[in-house]
């Protein structure tokens, strides 16, 4: 992930862990905010 680049994204649960998703993860960045093309579900959980 390091080499082609991630966003992280802040967990706002207390016991969720913060998550990643790669370069090829993401549908879409505009003013509003990003907007993933997999589910939650399949992002790279922060240890």
């Amino acid at each position: 992930m390091l080499r082609t680049g991630y966003v992280k994204i802040d967990a706002k649960d207390f016991f969720a862990h913060d998550l990643h998703a790669g370069e090829d993860e993401i549908h879409e960045v505009n003013d509003s905010g990003v907007r993933l093309s997999v589910p939650r579900s399949r992002l790279v959980p922060e240890d």
